[in-house]
């Protein structure tokens, strides 16, 4: 059973490559890829300037994170002057060196959770928002 597994891995490994990961990945002709790539850049550099107390929710396109889920609400609680950014990542990773800049509240279905995040990649809830309890 372990020579199995051990072949199994080693196929496994083997057949990933670099490039047929990105290949699995892009699926879109490269010019449509462009097209999308700079409307995301040009969403993720757009200023927003919260407040706190405003109701924020991810950009199209840039999420990064667990919470909030998409298209739900959260609450910026605290906006930093100057971001911070965690050193305990590595340069691989997509958090590597993100600036962290805004705090907002989420309710995470078990609880309510406060989060740093990169302001960059919210935009103001534009959704309803129940009358519930008033």
């Amino acid at each position: 059973m372990a020579d199995f597994e051990n072949a199994l891995a080693k196929a496994v490994m083997s057949s990933l490559s670099e490039e047929g990961e990105i290949e699995a990945v892009c699926k879109r002709p490269p010019e449509i890829e462009a097209r999308r790539i700079l409307d995301l850049f040009n969403d993720m550099n757009a200023t927003n300037g919260f407040a706190t107390g405003d109701l924020v929710t991810w950009k199209q396109g840039l999420k990064n994170g667990r919470y909030p889920q998409k298209n739900y609400p959260a609450i910026v609680t605290r906006i930093y002057e100057t971001p911070i950014s965690r050193s305990d990542i590595e340069s691989g990773s997509n958090h590597f060196r993100e600036p962290l800049d805004l705090v907002i509240l989420v309710d995470t279905g078990d609880e309510v959770s406060e989060f740093h995040v990169d302001s960059r990649r919210f935009k103001a809830y534009d959704g309803q928002i129940d009358g519930f309890g008033d």
